[in-house]
């Protein structure tokens, strides 16, 4: 269960590896880092505008990101990645 003070989520996929969740401090953003076998550590962001309807609905979103969420997001971030042909 989610304390009102936490910023951070951890999990871990096979494919995609730790991702971190992280409700970031001083402006609405949410920050998903993970790092597949293939990469070093890679990052993708959900950027809020920057009013306190932003910051409710940042806080929202993070307190909804549960495990299913994060790998669907990651590893959807982690194939397109592989889609371009930069990774081998």
């Amino acid at each position: 269960m989610l304390e009102s003070n936490d910023f951070a989520k951890i999990f871990y996929h096979p494919v995609v590896g730790q991702i971190l969740v992280l409700n970031e401090d001083g402006h609405p953003a949410i920050l998903f880092k993970f790092k597949p076998d293939s990469l070093g550590v890679c990052a993708t962001k959900m950027i809020f505008k920057d009013t306190e309807e932003g910051a409710s609905i940042c806080d929202r979103v993070f307190n909804e990101v549960d495990e299913s969420k994060a790998v669907d997001l990651v590893t959807s971030a982690y194939l397109k990645l592989k889609k371009t042909g930069f990774l081998k």
